[in-house]
């Protein structure tokens, strides 16, 4: 069952001003991002991901940086 709520465009346009200097932007910004909130609520397993949000270890290094 996937309970989480991805970010909205607004949403989203308030939490990109918080990333780090230095971090890549672009397209797939928003869905990794999305990815580490998915993995962050309720501690769930990287390799559960959907397939939505890219590859699990894409977000996983993202989360690192």
């Amino acid at each position: 069952m996937d309970d989480s709520r991805d970010l909205d465009d607004r949403e989203w346009d308030a939490v990109r001003a918080l990333q780090p200097r230095g971090v890549p932007s672009g397209p797939t910004t928003t869905p990794i991002f999305n990815g580490i909130l998915w993995q962050q609520s309720g501690g769930r397993r990287w390799h559960d991901l959907p397939t939505r949000y890219g590859p699990w270890h894409r977000c996983a290094e993202r989360l690192r940086l």
